[in-house]
């Protein structure tokens, strides 16, 4: 239990932090964070590829899709496991790779809904 501004919230108080990363999280800084990372990455002698793929739990998730979409021309295949954050709106007609979305069939985070919203604008982009 959490006592915040006088309210009692029946929460654990590492839920609460969860919740002020989520909120505070500067996305446009995130998604320059993410496109320098595949710039540096791709810059590596060991690295043959063009473009590189993101891999991404709970906000890392969402944040994976969105440098997709910011940067078509550095993160292209993404994998999203359970991620959904409600400041990212993605655009998915500039999104050039495939995705992979694993989500759970009872999750208080993200609903049944929202997964179908996900995998209806992908298919009607033709993103496998």
């Amino acid at each position: 239990m959490c006592i915040v501004n006088s309210l009692v919230l029946k929460v654990p108080l590492r839920a609460l932090r969860f919740l002020d990363m989520l909120i505070l999280v500067n996305i446009d800084q995130a998604a320059k964070d993410l496109a320098g990372a595949a710039t540096f990455l791709l810059a590596q002698p060991e690295v043959s590829s063009s473009i590189a793929g993101a891999i991404g739990y709970c906000m890392g998730g969402q944040l994976a899709l969105y440098a997709a979409a910011v940067s078509p021309d550095k993160v292209g295949p993404v994998a999203d496991y359970y991620g959904v954050h409600p400041s990212v709106s993605v655009d998915f007609g500039r999104v050039k790779g495939p995705l992979l979305g694993v989500f759970a069939e009872h999750d208080g985070w993200v609903s049944k809904q929202v997964v179908a919203s996900l995998e209806g604008e992908c298919r009607a982009r033709g993103i496998k």
